[in-house]
Formats: C-alpha cells, structure tokens, sequence
C-alpha cells in the first residue's frame, strides 16, 4: 500500500513510469531489522517463540552475550525441566516426579507454580521454565501475578521492550561490578579485624606472661616490660591500619579502571548511553533520546 501510494503520487505530480516505479519500490521495500520484528511477531503469535527471549536480541538478531546472556540462560539451568526434554524422555520417572507439589505449595521468591497437564501434578519452577511449559502447552502457571500477556505485541511494542530489557541488563551488569566492589572491601574489612583481633589476642597473652614471669620482680620492671609489649603492638597496628588503606586505595584504583572500561564497551551503542546519577553516586544506563 506504501508503494502504491507513492507510485500514485509521482503520477500526479507529472512523474514519469520509472520515476514512479523508482518511487514504489523505495516505498514498498522492507529493511532487514523490519522483516526479523515481524518475524518476532509472528513466531510469538503462533506460539512458535518466547517474548520475553526475543527482547534479548537486537534489531539486527543479534544475540550480545554481555548483555543478555545471564537472562537467556535462565531458561536453561535444568535439563530436567525443560520441555523438550521431557517430551523426549517421558519414561524419566525422576524428572517427572521431582519436586511434585500440592495445589497449595507456596515457592519461594523467583519461582512460580505450575499445573503439569502429562503428571496431573504441581511443580515450583523458574518464571522462565514456566513460560517454556505454558508456551509448549505442556502446564499453566497458577497463582502467578507475573503470567505473561496473550495479547500479539506490536512492532513499536518490541522496540521499546527491547530496548527496556538491553537498558535493564546493563544496568544490572553496572550493579554487579559496584557489587563485585563492594564484596572485596567487606572481605578485606573481615581479613584486617581479624588480624587486628590476633594481635589483641597476642598482646593480653604477652601481658599475662610478662605478669607470671615477674612475679616478685619491683612494679617499675613489670611496668616497664608491659609499656614495652603495648608500644611493640600499637606499632603494629599502626603498620596494620596503613597497609589496610593502601589496600583500600589499591582496590579503588582497579574499581574504577574495571568500571571505564565497562563503559567504554559500551560508548558506540545509538540507542544506549551511561550517564553518571549524582543522586545514587553511580552509573547508570539511559536510552538516548533521538
């Protein structure tokens, strides 16, 4: 209709036939990134796809494995419960049985149930194994807020979701490297009071036995020999405390190089773009807004 429309119009404008063959065909013509969304939509209306897996490849579908690939593995973790491997083994009595559940059962945060029409039974599974289940008509999810839509997505639709899920998983992977942060500095944390813990430890022993062996000795000697052990370990706390914080500044330094080099990975994306959020002290992933 775009063609034809286009063609109609260089006529009436007094354009030649190949002006407006010319016309129609620029009109008419699909670009790839348009042929593989319609394909989208069309492989999840007929149930031949997941929505919430197309999400995770870009126009071009193109899969980018940093930052989608922890999402589409969730759909993968257990063999057992995959669909495709149940219907091919349905003699696997263990698979079938496993983690069987009562139409009450309440699963834990992250899994939902799921009614098995082949056992006639209950499971707790992942949200993303239930979308392989329901999508293969093998179960439904029951008691579930989060069941996915029916209603056949629009192009635009796929657009935006895509382009939320690919803003949404960077900024997951921006989480992961503060995290990954934040880990090692609780871990040097719990190594330096230990230490520190040590040698108080060793200093009340070193006191205790300086107590025992100068028993009898004048209170000047002992004094003296106590003075000696706390200056001795408050030097080495001291040595502690700075090693510590070069430590710290060590850990700081190779934060930050890790957290650039992040995001210049990501610095030529056209849709994407990594601001810092002064209000969170962090960065973050935004759209660009065209």
């Amino acid at each position: 209709m775009a063609g034809r429309d286009a063609l109609q119009q260089v006529l009436n404008q007094g354009g030649n036939a190949v002006q407006a063959r010319e016309a129609y065909a620029e009109a008419a013509k699909i670009k790839r990134s348009e042929m593989i969304a319609a394909n989208i939509i069309f492989n999840v209306q007929y149930g031949l796809a997941l929505y919430s897996q197309q999400i995770l490849f870009d126009s071009d579908g193109q899969f980018h494995d940093i930052i989608s690939g922890d999402q589409l593995r969730k759909y993968y973790q257990d063999y057992r419960l995959d669909p495709a491997y149940l219907n091919s083994n349905l003699k696997d009595e263990i698979s079938w049985t496993e983690m069987s559940k009562d139409i009450q059962a309440v699963c834990r945060d992250g899994f939902v149930l799921v009614y098995r029409f082949h056992s006639d039974d209950h499971i707790c599974v992942t949200e993303q194994t239930a979308e392989l289940w329901v999508m293969r008509k093998m179960g439904n999810i029951l008691f579930s807020e989060s069941a996915q839509s029916t209603d056949t997505p629009t192009i635009e639709k796929l657009k935006q979701d895509r382009l939320d899920e690919k803003i949404k998983n960077i900024n997951n992977k921006i989480l992961s490297v503060y995290d990954a942060y934040a880990e090692k500095i609780n871990d040097v944390n719990k190594k330096y009071r230990l230490l520190a813990s040590d040698y108080e430890s060793q200093r009340r022993e070193e006191e205790q036995k300086a107590i025992s062996e100068y028993r009898g000795s004048s209170a000047q000697v002992l004094d003296q020999r106590i003075n000696d052990i706390r200056k001795n370990y408050e030097s080495l706390d001291e040595s502690l405390t700075q090693e510590q914080f070069k430590t710290f500044q060590i850990l700081e330094i190779n934060h930050k190089q890790s957290m650039e080099n992040f995001i210049q990975s990501f610095g030529t994306l056209s849709d994407v773009k990594i601001i810092w959020n002064s209000d969170k002290s962090q960065y973050e992933a935004v759209r660009i807004d065209l």
